[in-house]
């Protein structure tokens, strides 16, 4: 199962969204592993103000499809 998810995170060994993938897999429980892995929250006077989930390393296309994707 590992090296299937691999394959399709990290074709040619670069890390990228695989949209098939997610939009049939990511839903809240992922979002949450997502959030635990690799998020924090933004507090404003100890208010939760936004959560952050870090897409630093795809692409701005991949960024914009992941931001409708999660919107849709």
């Amino acid at each position: 199962m590992v090296t299937q998810l691999y394959a399709q995170w990290y074709p040619n060994g670069k890390k990228s969204l695989p949209f098939d993938f997610i939009e049939h897999y990511l839903n809240e429980r992922a979002l949450a592993w997502w959030y635990q892995n690799d998020g924090h929250l933004k507090l404003s006077n100890g208010i939760v103000n936004k959560i952050i989930l870090s897409t630093d390393c795809f692409s701005i296309e991949e960024n914009a499809q992941l931001i409708q994707l999660l919107f849709d």
